[in-house]
Parts: C-alpha cells; structure tokens; sequence
C-alpha cells in the first residue's frame, strides 16, 4: 500500500501545482488544474511559504503565487 499511496500522492501533488508552477504549463493544463479542489489550496500556501524568501532576491511573492 505504500507503493501505491506515494504514486497517488506524487501525482496529486503535480496535478495541484504543488512542485510545478502553474504558470509555466500549458493553459490546458492549468484549466485542468483549476477544476480540482487542492490547487488554491497549494497556491496559497506557496504564497505564504515562499514570499520572505521571494522579497530577499527582489521578487514580488504574490506574483509567483
């Protein structure tokens, strides 16, 4: 069972932008992305986790977000 739940999880993981930003996806996908649940989910904590380090190199963290 463990090999199975670290497939699912990997997959969902990529399919809710978790390790990949959405914005360097194809547009289909990202529509695909934004139906499922978890998406604004992993957004926001993306947001949330990765903005003090964003604003040190000079980036805006709510535009990667």
């Amino acid at each position: 069972m463990s090999a199975l739940s670290s497939v699912v999880g990997t997959l969902v993981g990529f399919m809710t932008g978790a390790y990949i930003l959405p914005m360097s996806l194809p547009q289909i996908v990202v529509d695909i992305m934004n139906v499922l649940p978890f998406t604004p989910a992993a957004m926001l904590v993306r947001g949330f986790m990765a903005e003090p380090a964003l604003e040190v190199i000079g980036l805006p963290g709510g535009h990667f977000a």
